[in-house]
C-alpha cells in the first residue's frame, strides 16, 4: 500500500443462494458502494429481486434469503456475467460457439420453463497491481459457472461449451478505473471501449435491467508491474498491461488478417505506465482560463509517464489452408484475390480516432491537420526474402493495402475540407496532409537475425526505430490530490470518491503498430526493444536515472561477476564470468557534461548490459516474457517459442525458455461480434 492509496474499503462478495426448485439469488457486495443488491434467476431469465432488491449489508440480505429456502452454493469476488438458452442464437463450428450479434444473452425474449441460465463467478483473483491513485487491477485465477439447472435437454452442447470457456489466469479487471483506454483514461469503468471487454456480452443482461455496475469489465491479457528505489530512496512502479481485441478472437490459423468486423487477428494493445509519488511537491494546475495557471496547495503528487502501442498480424484480408505434406501437414498462405483491402481503411480510421483521442482532437480535426509527421506507422517484421515467398507476399500486399488507405484517407479529409476550424482551405491541401498520416517501415527482423547475429541485429533495430520512437514520444503529466466535492475538467479521475486532478505536461503524439504473421515472438521482441529507450527516457523525466555511470553511487557498484582488487595501487578489473581482466571500469569511463536525451540509442549493446540498472532490467524483460507467453497461450495453446532473445539486453542466455513445441491452438474462444 502507499502512501496515496484510498481509504480501506469492503471487498467485492458475490454470493450464490439456490433453491429446490432450482432458483438462484445473486447477493452482489461491491467495494464501491455501501448496499448489497440481490438479482434474480427464474427461468432462464435475470431480474431484479421482486420487492427489496438492495440491502444494507450482505449479512441481513443472506440471512433473508435463508428464511425463504436459499442454501448457499459459491462464494465469490466478482460477478462477471450471465448466459442462458432462452433467446440465446448460436451455432457451434467445431468446439467453439459463434453468439450472435442480435442476442441478449439473457433471455429478453423466448423465455420458456425449459429455459436454462446461470452465472460465472470469478471465485479467486490475486492484486496484480495499483495503478495511481489506487485502482487495483486484478488477475483472475478461478472462475466457475452456476446454473440455475441441470443441463437443457434439448442444448446440452451449449453449456458444455460455455463450461469450458477459461478465464483464469489471462483476464483481468479493475472495478474503478477505465483500463479499456490508455492511462490516463476520463472515462468511468462502464463507459469502457467494449472492443476490449471480454465479457460485454455476458454482461448485457444486467445492462438491461439497470444493473450493469455489478460486473466488472473482463480484459483478455496480462498485467504486471515492478516496485523500485531510486537513489534518493524514494519508491517507483514499473507497469506493463496489454489487451487483446475480441474484433477477431480466434486461435492460430483461424483468425489471420481481417474479418468482417475490420479486426486483425491477434490484435494487440500494450502500454508502458511508471509512476513515482512526490509528496510536498507543488505542481502547477490549470485554471479556467487556458494561460491562467495557479499553484497547487496539495501536498500530494504522483507523477507519471505512458507510452502505448500496438501488435497484430497484417491488416488485410488473408489467412492459411492447411494443407497435407510429407507425411504431416503445412500451412499454406493466401491473400484474398478481391475486396483484398475491404476493411483496412476502417481498421486504420479506428487506429487514428484511439490517436486523435490521445492528442485531445475529434478525428476530423486530426484528418484536416497539417502536422506533417505520421499518426501512425507501421512496423513490418515481415521476411522482405525473396526465399521466404509467403511472407514476403504479404509483406507486398502490405504495402499496396497502405497505398490504398492512404488514398481512402485523403479522400475523406478532401470530404471534410473546410468543414471545421483549422481545416484545409482546399480539399486537394486535405488529400495531401491525410496522406502523411500514415507511414510503412520494413524490417526484416528473422532475417537481420540471422545475416547479423542477434546481437548486431538488436543494435541494428534500435539504429532502425529510434526516428520512429522519437516521432511518437510517451504521454506524462501529474495526479494532484484534490479537495474539492467535484471534479473542475473532464479529465478528473475519481478513484472511490477520491478526486484528483488529471495535469497533462506531454501527450504521446503519435502510435507504432508492430506486424507480422502471428503478433507472436517478433511484435513481443521488438516492441520489447523498442520500449527501453523510452522507459529510460520516462524515468529520466522522472528525476530516476537508469544507466548506473550516472548515478553518483554507480562508481561503487559492479556488474554480476566482476571484481576489482588493488594491483600495485592500480585497480584492477576481474571478469568471472569470462575470466578475463581489464583496467577499465567494466561500465566505462565516468561521463562528462549534461546527460543527453534518449541517450539509450547512442549505446551497444554491451553498454546496455553493463550500464543499466540490472534490477530493473531484469523485471522489465520478466513482464514482457509473461506477455509473450500469455498471449501465445491464447493463440496458439503454448507459451511463446522464441523469448530467449529477450535475455540478450541482460546479457543472459534465454534460449532453454519458451523451446515448447507450437500447436494449432487448443483453447476456446467465445466469439462474440461488436
Amino acid at each position: 500500500m502507499g502512501p496515496f492509496d484510498p481509504p480501506t474499503r469492503r471487498s467485492t462478495s458475490v454470493v450464490v443462494l439456490k433453491r429446490r426448485n432450482n432458483e438462484l439469488r445473486i447477493v452482489v457486495s461491491l467495494s464501491t458502494t455501501n448496499e448489497t443488491t440481490c438479482l434474480v434467476v427464474e427461468a432462464g431469465r435475470l431480474s431484479c429481486a421482486s420487492g427489496q432488491s438492495a440491502f444494507s449489508d450482505e449479512a441481513t440480505a443472506l440471512s433473508q434469503l435463508t428464511r425463504q429456502g436459499f442454501s448457499e452454493v459459491l462464494r465469490g469476488c466478482a460477478l462477471l456475467g450471465f448466459a442462458s438458452t432462452a433467446g440465446t442464437r448460436y451455432s457451434h463450428v467445431g468446439r467453439v460457439i459463434r453468439v450472435s450479434d442480435e442476442s441478449d444473452g439473457g433471455g429478453a425474449a423466448g423465455t420458456s420453463e425449459d429455459a436454462s441460465g446461470g452465472v460465472l463467478v470469478a471465485t479467486q483473483s490475486v492484486t496484480k497491481l495499483r495503478m495511481p491513485g489506487g485502482h487495483a487491477v486484478q488477475l483472475v485465477t478461478a472462475a466457475e459457472w452456476v446454473l440455475a439447472s441441470d443441463w437443457a435437454a434439448e442444448e446440452p452442447e451449449f453449456w458444455k461449451v460455455m463450461r469450458q470457456v477459461d478465464v483464469a489466469g489471462n483476464h483481468y479487471y479493475c472495478e474503478t478505473l477505465d483500463m479499456t483506454r490508455p492511462f490516463p483514461s476520463s472515462k468511468r469503468p462502464e463507459d469502457a471501449d467494449v472492443e476490449w471487454v471480454w465479457n460485454h456480452w455476458l454482461t448485457k443482461p444486467f445492462r438491461r435491467i439497470d444493473r450493469g455496475f455489478c460486473c466488472p469489465q473482463l480484459l483478455q491479457g496480462a498485467a504486471e508491474c515492478s516496485e523500485h528505489i531510486d537513489a534518493s530512496g524514494e519508491r517507483y512502479t514499473i507497469a506493463t498491461l496489454s489487451r487483446r481485441s475480441r474484433r477477431h478472437p480466434g486461435t492460430r490459423y483461424n483468425a489471420r488478417g481481417l474479418n468482417k468486423y475490420a479486426g486483425p487477428g491477434n490484435e494487440i494493445e500494450v502500454e508502458l505506465v511508471v509512476w513515482k509519488a512526490a509528496v510536498g511537491v507543488s505542481v502547477p494546475t490549470a485554471g479556467n482560463e487556458a494561460n491562467d495557471r495557479k499553484e497547487s496547495s496539495s501536498s500530494k503528487t504522483i507523477r507519471w509517464c505512458r507510452h502505448f502501442w500496438r501488435r497484430g498480424t497484417v491488416p488485410i484480408w488473408w489467412g492459411v489452408q492447411i494443407q497435407p505434406l510429407n507425411k504431416g501437414l503445412h500451412a499454406e498462405v493466401y491473400v484474398r484475390d478481391r475486396k483484398t483491402y475491404v476493411g483496412s481503411t476502417t481498421y486504420f480510421v479506428g487506429l487514428l480516432r484511439r490517436v486523435a483521442e490521445e492528442r485531445g482532437q475529434e478525428l476530423a480535426e486530426l484528418l484536416a491537420s497539417e502536422d506533417a509527421s505520421a499518426a501512425v506507422t507501421c512496423i513490418n517484421l515481415l521476411h522482405c526474402n525473396p526465399k521466404k515467398a509467403a511472407e514476403l507476399m504479404l509483406s507486398s500486399h502490405f504495402q499496396e493495402g497502405v497505398r490504398h488507405v492512404k488514398d481512402r484517407l485523403g479522400q475523406l479529409a478532401a470530404g471534410s475540407a473546410g468543414a471545421g476550424p483549422g481545416a484545409p482551405a482546399s480539399p486537394a491541401s486535405a488529400a495531401s496532409t491525410s496522406s502523411s498520416l500514415l507511414r510503412l517501415m520494413n524490417f526484416d527482423w528473422h532475417g537481420t537475425m540471422a545475416s547479423l547475429t542477434e546481437e548486431k541485429g538488436v543494435e541494428a533495430f534500435w539504429h532502425f526505430i529510434e526516428q520512429p520512437i522519437k516521432a511518437v514520444d510517451f504521454a506524462a503529466g501529474s495526479m494532484v490530490a484534490s479537495e474539492d466535492d467535484q471534479p473542475d475538467n473532464a479529465r478528473d479521475v475519481t478513484p472511490w470518491g477520491k478526486h484528483w486532478k488529471m495535469i497533462w505536461d506531454r501527450r504521446q503524439r503519435s502510435i507504432l503498430r508492430y506486424n507480422c504473421a502471428d503478433s507472436l515472438d517478433r511484435t513481443n521482441a521488438a516492441s520489447c526493444f523498442a520500449a527501453l529507450p523510452v522507459l529510460q527516457q520516462a524515468l529520466a523525466s522522472l528525476g530516476i536515472e537508469l544507466d548506473m555511470l550516472h548515478q553518483a553511487s554507480s562508481r561503487h557498484t559492479l556488474p554480476p561477476g566482476w571484481e576489482v582488487r588493488d594491483h600495485d595501487g592500480r585497480p584492477l578489473y576481474i571478469d568471472h564470468n569470462t575470466k578475463k581482466t581489464q583496467w577499465e571500469h567494466p561500465r566505462g569511463p565516468a561521463p562528462q557534461g549534461p546527460v543527453p536525451d534518449w541517450k539509450l540509442f547512442s549505446y551497444s549493446l554491451a553498454n546496455v548490459q553493463t550500464r543499466l540498472n540490472p534490477t530493473v532490467i531484469h523485471e522489465y524483460v520478466a513482464m514482457f516474457r509473461r506477455h509473450g507467453d500469455v498471449h501465445s497461450e491464447l493463440y496458439t495453446g503454448s507459451p511463446a517459442m522464441h523469448s530467449h532473445i529477450l535475455g540478450i539486453v541482460k546479457g543472459e542466455d534465454l534460449r532453454t525458455y519458451g523451446s515448447a513445441s507450437s500447436s494449432v491452438g487448443k483453447l476456446l474462444n467465445v466469439k462474440v461480434g461488436i
